[in-house]
């Protein structure tokens, strides 16, 4: 799992106006108890793991936001004391397979909440996967 994006830091984007501007659809793969799916688990389309959900994102959306949805439709990330990790995933492409970088975590004690798709370097097209965790991971 990768840290840090060869691009460098992201440039600032403008404001988007989400009355004017529509969102994109991002598949989100959801693991519950620290189990986390694996670079792997994306090398091919038709095998992706099976828990999934669609979100309706904007570039600007935040990982706090991204984490408010989860809760809507994930009982397990609704507990107190519960962390969100993100990973992006860029599927695979004709040079390679898939890539996992480490995105941020929502929740005590630490916060990334405030991070957008945008400074992830997330593109439509691209992948989340979640991990619910009570436990430090």
């Amino acid at each position: 799992l990768k840290m840090a994006h060869a691009r460098g830091p992201a440039t600032p984007l403008a404001r988007i106006d989400r009355d004017k501007v529509c969102p994109f659809v991002v598949r989100v793969f959801v693991c519950e108890s620290g189990k986390r799916n694996r670079e792997e688990d994306f090398q091919w389309p038709d095998k992706f793991p099976a828990r999934e959900t669609h979100l309706h994102l904007w570039k600007d959306s935040t990982l706090k936001e991204i984490a408010q949805l989860i809760k809507i439709t994930e009982p397990g990330a609704r507990k107190p004391g519960v962390r969100l990790h993100f990973s992006v995933i860029s599927p695979p492409g004709p040079r390679g397979g898939a890539r996992m970088t480490a995105a941020g975590v929502v929740g005590f004690p630490r916060d990334d909440g405030l991070k957008t798709l945008h400074s992830l370097f997330f593109e439509p097209g691209d992948l989340l996967d979640v991990v619910i965790n009570s436990q430090y991971i």
